[in-house]
This record gives C-alpha cells, sequence and structure tokens, in this order.
C-alpha cells in the first residue's frame, strides 16, 4: 500500500473523523428507543400527560409511579379534604376489577403497593418484578378510567375515615397537641387546614360531590407518569402507548406558580395541663423552607444534625451528657411552598423535662448565635450524602423525586442537584439559615404537663 504524503494524511483523518462523529450522534439518538440507558428520559404523550422513564443499573425491580399535580390545596373551599379520601376510594373496584382486586393482584405477583394524597400532590405507585410490567400498566389505566363510586363502598371508606379521625381527636391527647403546633406553624397559610380538612366537612359530603374530583385526578395533563428500575426503552414506550390512550374530557389545571413562604414572625407558647397522659412533654415546632426553596438544603442539615437518630445532637445533650433518659420524636413534612418541623421531648418526670426543656433553648440559641462547627457541618454532610445516594437506587423514592422536581421547575429541573447544593453549602449558609429559622419568632411551642 502507498504510504499517504502529509496533506493526504491529514485529509483522512478528518474523513474518519467526520465518519466516527456521524455514527455516534446517531447511536445517540436512536439510544433512548433502542436500548437500556441510564439517564431519565422524558417525553409527552398526545393525550398531553407527560412520561419519565428512569432506568437504574443493575435493579431487578421497576417501579410504576403514578404522580398527579393535584392535591387537597385544588378542592373548592366548600369540599376541602374530599382529595383526601381518593387514598382510599382508588382500591376500590373499577369495571374489570373488584374491590381491592388491584391491591391483592399486585401482591400476588410479588410486588407492593403505595399511595399517598396530599396537600400540594397525589400519587400511586407499584413495585413490582420487571417482567410484570405490563400488568401493573394495565391496573393504572384501569384506576384512571373506570374506576366505580358505588355508593356503599364510598360510604364505608367516608365513615371508617371519620371514627378513626374523630377517635383520635377526641382521645389522644398527644395527637391533638401536635394537630395543634402544626396549626400554629402554618398559620395564615395554604397548609393551615389538615389534609383531611375538617371532621365536620368530611363528615358531611355527599357522593357527587366526592365524585367531582375524579375528573381532576383523570386529566392526562394533570399526571405525570414515572417508570424507574429495571426496564426496555422500546418495550416500555410500546407498552405505556398501548394503556395509556387517554381522553381529555377532564379538568385541567392551570400550571401553578410557586411561592416561598417565609418564616413566622412571632412566636407562641402555651402549656395544657391534662389528666389523660403519662408522660410530661415539650412539642416544637418550626415553619421550615419549603420544597422549592433555596434554603431548603441547608435546613435539612440542620434538622438532620438535631434529629436523626443516627447523629442527633438533641439525644447527645439529653441522654448521652445529662443523662436525663427523654424520649424523643420528629415528624417533617414534604410540601412544596413551606413545610413544619415538630419534635418533641417527653419524660415521665417533670423535673427530667423542665431541665431539657432548658437544654433545649440553650442548643437552639446557640445555633442562631451562629455556633454550629465546621466539623458538625462536614459529618452531617457525609450522612446526608450517603442518604442521598440510597435513594437514587429506590425506585420509589427516586420515582418520587424526578416527578416533583418536574412539577416544581418543569423539563429543565431545578438549576442544581441536591448533591451540587449540599456540595456547594458553607458554615455561613448554614448561620444565617439557623438565624432565620431557628429563632424565638418563629418557634411554636406547647408544654403539656400530665396532671
Amino acid at each position: 500500500m502507498r504510504a499517504l504524503t502529509l496533506p493526504q494524511y491529514a485529509q483522512y483523518n478528518k474523513t474518519v473523523k467526520t465518519a466516527y462523529m456521524g455514527i455516534l450522534a446517531l447511536l445517540l439518538l436512536t439510544l433512548p428507543a433502542s436500548g437500556d440507558t441510564y439517564q431519565p428520559y422524558t417525553y409527552q404523550l398526545p393525550s398531553g400527560m407527560t412520561v419519565i422513564l428512569a432506568p437504574i443499573p443493575g435493579m431487578q425491580a421497576t417501579c410504576v409511579f403514578t404522580y398527579h399535580k393535584t392535591g387537597v390545596r385544588h378542592d373548592p373551599p366548600a369540599i376541602r379534604g374530599a382529595s383526601f379520601l381518593y387514598q382510599y376510594l382508588m382500591l376500590l373496584a373499577t369495571e374489570n376489577l373488584e374491590d381491592y382486586d388491584r391491591l391483592m393482584f399486585v401482591r400476588k405477583n410479588g410486588g407492593e403497593s403505595n399511595v399517598r394524597v396530599g396537600n400540594d400532590y397525589s400519587y400511586f405507585s407499584q413495585l413490582i418484578p420487571d417482567h410484570t410490567i405490563s400488568n401493573a400498566l394495565w391496573l393504572e389505566s384501569e384506576r384512571l378510567t373506570s374506576l366505580l363510586f358505588l355508593n356503599p363502598s364510598v360510604n364505608a371508606q367516608k365513615d371508617n375515615l371519620v371514627k378513626r379521625l374523630s377517635a383520635l381527636l377526641q382521645q389522644n391527647t398527644l395527637f391533638n397537641a401536635q394537630e395543634w403546633v402544626r396549626a400554629k406553624v402554618m398559620e395564615k397559610t395554604i397548609y393551615q387546614e389538615p389534609v383531611f380538612g375538617s371532621i365536620e366537612t368530611l363528615r358531611n359530603l355527599d357522593n357527587r360531590s366526592i365524585r367531582s374530583r375524579y375528573p381532576v385526578f383523570q386529566h392526562p395533563e394533570n399526571i405525570i407518569l414515572v417508570i424507574c428500575g429495571s426496564l426496555k426503552m422500546r418495550e416500555t414506550i410500546s407498552l405505556i402507548h398501548d394503556h395509556f390512550k387517554l381522553p381529555r374530557n377532564g379538568t385541567a389545571l392551570k400550571p401553578e406558580r410557586f411561592h416561598s413562604i417565609p418564616p413566622r414572625k412571632k412566636g407562641i407558647e402555651e402549656t395544657w395541663t391534662v389528666a389523660d397522659t403519662n408522660l410530661n412533654s415539650v412539642i416544637y415546632g418550626f415553619r421550615t423552607p419549603g420544597l422549592i426553596s433555596r434554603d431548603y438544603t441547608a435546613f435539612q442539615l440542620i434538622e438532620t444534625f438535631l434529629t436523626d437518630p443516627r447523629v442527633s445532637h438533641l439525644d447527645r445533650i439529653l441522654n448521652q451528657n445529662n443523662h436525663l433518659n427523654i424520649q424523643i420524636s420528629r415528624e417533617s413534612t414534604q410540601l412544596i411552598e413551606s413545610n413544619a418541623l415538630i419534635f418533641k421531648i417527653s419524660s415521665p418526670s417533670r423535673l427530667a423535662i423542665e431541665k431539657a426543656s432548658y437544654l433545649v433553648d440553650r442548643l437552639l440559641s446557640a445555633l442562631v448565635s451562629g455556633k454550629l462547627s465546621g466539623n458538625d457541618l462536614r459529618q452531617t454532610r457525609i450522612l446526608m450524602e450517603i442518604d442521598s445516594k440510597k435513594v437514587r437506587l429506590n425506585p420509589e423514592a427516586s420515582a418520587l423525586n424526578y416527578a416533583r422536581q418536574y412539577h416544581m421547575f418543569g423539563a429543565k429541573g431545578r438549576p442544581q442537584s441536591e448533591k451540587e447544593e449540599l456540595s456547594a453549602l458553607t458554615i455561613l449558609d448554614i448561620h444565617q439559615v439557623c438565624r432565620e429559622y431557628l429563632s424565638p419568632e418563629n418557634r411554636v411551642i406547647l408544654n403539656v404537663y400530665k396532671k
């Protein structure tokens, strides 16, 4: 073979490089439809429903996750809480299934099902063996298109829910106390009322008003379908097109503009003395950044540092250092515009709880004064990074994260990922968030003492 001259060699290289880049571009263009890819792939069906396909390498299970961009906040004021009933109604009969058949069908195939109707959004998920994805998609399409609201079943679900909630409110002092704190924390926001609305409204709902919420859940533009875990792109896309030929005759919600709700500007402290408890408790509540807020990740770090059982600074101070034998529990919400962190310290001993309350106040004052060390920041950040990696390997948690991000920020997503936000945090950022959200003005404190 005759050797190439220098100009010919350069031209040869250019030709080979151009051909190679063309082939590579063609492969990249066809990747989502022709093979498995580890990056989420998002598209819209002709009906307007958004689909997110998110493979997880090495996974043998698949999560079929139907996210509705509708929650209790979208209920008309007169029937607020009606949508909450759909946690139970969506498991009832369809044209082809009896009550709870859907749930039993999933379990029979080695899977599990989950459901939540919240303030901002709702979801229905199935975690299944990857070979049963066609069945799972059929079950979801049944729920979305042919749910039957038979009066006996609807009445039974409504009555059972009213009885359970009424019993809790009448007989459980600490549940009442926690609800009181949450309502005060969220005062004058969309989240002030509980997700089930009021008991009286729930009790008086007629079946026609309950059925009126179904078209909102049905409308394709209000739905994000996420398939996460083990999946083949081309096969999955074909199955989705087969099962989700949804009509557009429901009620489309207008795209929402979410806004961060600031902390409270006036602290509250109250004391209840009750006879029906064996414990003395102090319940602390804080209005915290919503999922939409830039401060969300920073406050998650503070919350982890204070209350996560694995590294809880509260436990270290109250139990390990001072041996007070205090019970510590926490509850935190996952709301878009604002959140509530509520933690409770309890003890049979009034003296122990009063000493613990003093120590908690000192700790909060120290954090507001900027006394969180760089070492505390590093240790807590490592723990959160580990948790973040666990979420990415959990099909259901990962699917919820993808859907929420799309709901809040659209197709482009959040400017920074959670990992990037966590890595970018400095001790000064943490101090600023402590001053803003742990200040006395943002605290709701309820003392519940036994008589």
